[in-house]
C-alpha cells in the first residue's frame, strides 16, 4: 500500500498530477487517516532534500540553524501550512508530532552537509532544450538536454545552454554564469550573460538582477552582469519595464556596481541577439550519442527477415511475429518477406528518407519485430528520444493504420507504448491498460517525420511526448514547445526490449530512418541553414 501511495504522492509533489490521480488520492486519504500522516512525512523529506544543490556550505548550515531556532514557535505553523496543502481531509492529523520529525531531519542535514536551495514548490518550472559543451557548477550538477528543471540555482562554468520556461519564454545562457530559477515566468541572473526571447503570449517574464528587475513586454532583450556588479541591459525588440521606466527597442541601460540608478544609452558594443548566441554555441548533430539506428541500406527487392540485420543497436535481425504473439484483429500476415524500395520520402527536412532504401509494407496486415541490444529501462529515471519517417502510397484507396510499438518480450501488455495514427491521420499514443491520447490536428498526406520523447521515472508516472512534421512544416533545431501529444501519462514499468512495426489497411506504408537516443539532437540532424 505504501509503495502505491509513495508513487501517487510523489506525482503530486512534482507537479505531475492528473485529475484521476487526485480523485484516487482524495478517496484514499478519506479512508485511511494514517496516510495523511505519511503524506506530511513525505512532504517534509521532499522539501528538505530539495536543498542538495545549494552552492554555499554556509547558506546550508544557516538554514539548518534557523530551522532549529524556529521549531519551538514555528513548528506548528509550518505543519499546519503543510497539512493545508494536502488534498482530501486535511484537518484530521495533529501537527504536534511533526516538530521533532523536522528537527531530526534538519539535524541529519547538518551532519551530512547537504547543499541546495529549497524551492517551496517542487514543480518543474523550465526545461533544458540545448546544452552545448556545458560544464556545470557545482561539478555534481549533471544536467542533460530534455530534462525538466525545478526551482533552484544553476551555475554554468563554460558552454551555452538554452532554457525554455513553463510560461513560454526562452533564455540562452553563455559562459561563466549563474541563474536561479524561481518560477515558470521568473528567474534571477546573479552574474553572467543571458538573452531572453518571449514570443506568442510569453510576455511578462521577469528577470531579476542585482541592479534591477526587468519585465518583458513581448520582446527580446539581453542582460550582462559583471562580477563587479556592473549591469547592462539592451532591448532588441519590443519593450522592457525596469526600475527606470519602460525601455524601448534599440535602447539600453547601464548600472554601476554601487548604484541602483541607470544611465540610458546606446550601448557599445551591442549585446548579442538570441539567434547570435545560439549560432555562437555552434550546435551540431550528435549521432555519436545515437544508441539505435536502422536506415534499411539495402538494394531494392524482397528479403527474408533473417537477412535484415543492418543498422546498430540491435540484438538480432528483423522477424515476423512469433508463435503466440497476437495479430491486429486476428488478421493473417500479408507477406512473409521484407521488401525494400528506393527514392521515397524526400522532404524539406535535414532527414532524407528512402535514398538508400526504405521498408515497404503493402496492403493488408504486417507485423515486423526487432530486439534491442540494450533495453529501455522504465524502472530507472532517464529520458529516451526516438524518431522515424513514414510515407503512404498516395492515390491508393482506403485508409491505413500505422503504429510503432515499444514493448517487453515478457508480454506484459501493461508496459506497451505505441505511436502512430489510424484512418483519421491524427497522431496518437497508446499505452498499456487502455490509456490513449490523440492530437487534435490531422496530418497532411505524404511523408511525415515523427519524433517522440519518453521521460522515464522510477517512482512516478512516465511522461510521453509525440510530434509529427509534414512537408509544410519547418523542422525544429531544438526540442519544440508545441508537441502533438504533450505529456501523456503512463506507468511503463520494467524493461522494453522489442520494437514492433505494425500496419494494416489498403495502402502501402513506407518506413525509414529509425533512431533512438538520449537527446533531441541524437535522433534529429540539425539543418544548418535554419540557424
Amino acid at each position: 500500500m505504501n509503495m502505491w501511495f509513495d508513487t501517487l504522492w510523489t506525482a503530486w509533489l512534482e507537479g505531475e498530477f492528473r485529475e484521476a490521480d487526485h480523485t484516487e488520492l482524495d478517496a484514499a486519504l478519506a479512508k485511511d487517516p494514517a496516510l495523511t500522516a505519511l503524506a506530511v512525512d513525505r512532504y517534509q523529506q521532499h522539501r528538505l532534500l530539495g536543498r542538495i544543490h545549494q552552492e554555499s556550505d554556509g547558506d546550508s548550515e544557516g538554514f539548518v540553524a534557523a530551522t532549529l531556532r524556529e521549531l519551538p514557535v514555528g513548528g506548528r505553523s509550518f505543519a499546519e501550512s503543510t497539512i493545508a496543502r494536502l488534498p482530501g481531509h486535511r484537518s484530521r492529523i495533529s501537527p504536534l508530532w511533526i516538530v521533532p520529525a523536522l528537527a531530526a531531519a534538519a539535524a541529519v542535514m547538518l551532519f551530512v552537509g547537504l547543499r541546495g536551495a529549497d524551492p517551496v514548490s517542487s514543480e518543474a518550472v523550465a526545461r533544458l532544450i540545448l546544452a552545448e559543451d556545458c560544464e556545470w557548477q557545482p561539478e555534481s550538477l549533471d544536467l542533460v538536454e530534455g530534462q525538466n528543471l525545478r526551482p533552484g540555482p544553476i551555475g554554468l562554468k563554460r558552454g551555452s545552454a538554452v532554457l525554455r520556461f513553463a510560461g513560454g519564454a526562452e533564455l540562452v545562457l553563455s559562459g561563466n554564469s549563474r541563474i536561479e530559477l524561481l518560477s515558470g515566468n521568473h528567474g534571477r541572473l546573479e552574474f553572467g550573460q543571458a538573452v531572453i526571447r518571449a514570443e506568442d503570449g510569453a510576455d511578462g517574464f521577469t528577470l531579476d538582477t542585482p541592479a534591477s528587475s526587468f519585465v518583458d513586454l513581448g520582446t527580446e532583450f539581453a542582460v550582462k552582469v559583471e562580477p563587479s556588479g556592473v549591469t547592462r541591459m539592451q532591448v532588441h525588440e519590443g519593450e522592457v519595464e525596469s526600475n527606470s521606466g519602460v525601455i524601448k527597442a534599440g535602447r539600453a541601460l547601464r548600472y554601476e556596481s554601487s548604484q541602483k540608478v541607470a544611465v540610458e544609452t546606446d550601448l557599445e558594443p551591442v549585446l548579442p541577439r538570441f539567434a547570435e548566441m545560439v549560432r555562437g554555441a555552434n550546435p551540431r548533430s550528435r549521432p555519436d550519442l545515437m544508441q539505435v539506428y536502422e536506415g534499411f541500406h539495402l538494394d531494392e527487392g524482397a528479403y527474408l527477415p533473417e537477412k535484415m540485420d543492418g543498422g546498430k543497436g540491435w540484438a538480432g535481425p528483423w522477424r515476423l511475429r512469433g508463435p503466440g504473439e497476437q495479430s491486429h484483429h486476428g488478421q493473417p500476415e500479408a507477406d512473409s518477406k521484407v521488401c525494400i524500395v528506393h527514392g521515397r520520402m524526400n522532404g524539406t527536412w535535414p532527414v532524407k528518407g528512402g535514398r538508400l532504401g526504405a521498408l515497404s509494407l503493402g496492403p493488408g496486415y504486417h507485423k515486423r519485430v526487432r530486439e534491442l541490444a540494450e533495453p529501455i529501462r522504465f524502472n530507472e529515471d532517464g529520458i529516451t528520444f526516438f524518431s522515424f519517417m513514414v510515407d503512404e502510397l498516395r492515390g491508393a484507396a482506403g485508409p491505413a493504420d500505422f503504429r510503432i510499438e515499444l514493448k517487453s518480450s515478457n508480454r506484459d501488455s501493461r508496459g506497451t507504448a505505441s505511436f502512430g495514427w489510424a484512418e483519421s491521420r491524427k497522431p496518437q499514443v497508446r499505452t498499456g491498460g487502455g490509456s490513449f491520447s490523440r492530437a487534435t490536428r490531422p496530418l497532411q498526406d505524404g511523408a511525415v517525420l515523427c519524433v517522440g520523447k519518453i521521460v522515464r521515472a522510477k517512482s512516478a508516472p512516465d511522461r510521453i511526448y509525440f510530434r509529427c512534421y509534414d512537408r509544410s512544416e519547418n523542422f525544429h533545431l531544438m526540442e519544440p514547445a508545441d508537441w502533438d501529444i504533450d505529456g501523456h501519462s503512463a506507468d511503463l514499468h520494467g524493461v522494453h526490449d522489442l520494437l514492433v512495426v505494425e500496419t494494416s489497411g489498403e495502402r502501402t506504408i513506407f518506413l525509414d530512418e529509425l533512431r533512438i537516443g538520449p537527446t533531441w539532437r541524437s535522433v534529429t540532424p540539425i539543418n544548418s541553414e535554419k540557424l
